[in-house]
């Protein structure tokens, strides 16, 4: 088993170095020179799969779905929030804008001292005392009572109920087991790996001397003395914050990268789980609607006033349903327009109107039939008018 866990674990730093090996190449290639002076522009694509629950949810998933919350909170804010903002700029009540916040959530997993990760880094500094078994005590010590944090309803013959607990995410509940959660943070080297790395040749001294160009024994690397042999193999301890903590600072520099530019997000769907052409599994689809903040949008769009338009384009488009308001300034013009409209249609703002869907459309409507009877009365005025002259001109020639 001990043979086991080292090897995996080697093969995991490998990879780890092998990755940022690529990603920094890559870098090097793709940056563009600065031009005068002035820092090139980028263009930054991040593909994300969306909240993970494979059954059997692990450390792995845990993190991943904290990604996923920090990425959905800078969702939230780039839509929710600057539309509440915008509404209270202008002057506009702003109780249609209320949408479900992942704050708490993102407050469970990762704030100090009682976040979910900061507890399990903790356990992996306590040593010899530190367990997976004692972190979901303190998991469930110190959120039991969250509306957060559960038990699961069903276990499966594997799990045990002491041990799994359930994180209610913005995408709904998953539940994790927390069997091997330090050991697998902790993610420490054995001595003897460690002193076999720089002595590896071929792509990977290349790569190692790329990514660590100073190799050193790790500060969470504890020297095994004669005495204590045996129990320190065992035991790959501690010392050290761990991989989620070096998790949650690449996830949060991420942010800020996100947030330094201007995001646009693309929702993708999977129509079904088999990746079978022609099938459509609505509640699949429907749950990744919801779990996305898809339909979140949608009903502030519906009960806001998703139609925003500036008070000139306004008269442009239906001056005629109000062409006594012609001197008035843009305001009160557009004003003068909207009122032909139910209240509840159409807000007006500091500087621009903001409608309902469709009220645009009604107004335009209204324009145009008025503009048609307008027409079609001045049609009969000439028909008319013509009509007469045709008969007086008859009557004449027949005398």
């Amino acid at each position: 088993w001990e043979a086991a866990e080292a090897r995996d674990a080697l093969t995991r730093h490998l990879y780890q170095h092998v990755f940022d090996f690529l990603v920094a190449r890559l870098n090097a290639h793709l940056d563009p020179p600065a031009k005068g002076g002035e820092e090139a522009r980028s263009l930054m694509l991040l593909d994300i799969y969306g909240f993970e629950d494979v059954g059997s949810n692990s450390l792995e998933q845990l993190l991943i779905n904290y990604a996923n919350e920090l990425l959905q909170r800078l969702f939230n804010a780039h839509v929710f929030e600057r539309e509440a903002a915008l509404y209270k700029a202008e002057g506009i009540d702003a109780a249609a804008v209320s949408y479900t916040s992942n704050d708490a959530v993102l407050a469970l997993l990762s704030a100090a001292p009682c976040g979910l990760l900061p507890l399990l880094e903790e356990q992996g500094l306590l040593g010899e005392r530190g367990s997976s078994d004692n972190f979901a005590l303190e998991v469930f010590r110190h959120h039991g009572q969250s509306r957060h944090v559960g038990k699961p309803k069903r276990l499966s013959a594997k799990e045990d109920g002491e041990r799994v607990f359930v994180v209610r995410h913005f995408a709904g509940g998953i539940s994790y087991d927390s069997r091997r959660f330090v050991e697998k943070n902790v993610e420490a080297l054995h001595g003897d790996l460690h002193s076999l790395l720089p002595r590896l040749a071929g792509y990977a001294r290349v790569v190692l001397d790329t990514t660590m160009p100073a190799p050193a024994t790790p500060r969470w690397f504890r020297a095994r003395s004669n005495s204590n042999a045996a129990s320190a193999t065992t035991a790959k301890i501690r010392g050290s914050f761990g991989i989620s903590s070096t998790f949650r600072s690449q996830a949060n520099a991420l942010l800020e990268t996100l947030q330094s530019g201007t995001p646009h997000f693309v929702r993708c769907l999977k129509p079904n789980g088999a990746q079978a052409a022609a099938d459509f599994d609505s509640a699949l689809v429907l749950a990744q609607l919801r779990s996305l903040g898809v339909l979140e949008t949608v009903r502030i769009r519906r009960e806001g006033f998703p139609v925003r338009t500036d008070f000139a384009e306004v008269w442009a488009d239906c001056a005629l349903l109000a062409p006594h308001a012609a001197p008035l300034p843009p305001r009160e013009r557009a004003e003068a327009v909207l009122e032909r409209l139910p209240a509840a249609m159409w807000r007006l703002g500091h500087t621009k109107a903001f409608l309902r869907d469709g009220a645009l459309e009604l107004l335009r409507a209204e324009a145009a039939s008025l503009r048609t009877g307008r027409a079609t009365a001045i049609q009969a005025m000439i028909r008319r008018k013509r009509a007469g002259s045709q008969r007086a001109a008859r009557a004449e020639a027949r005398r």
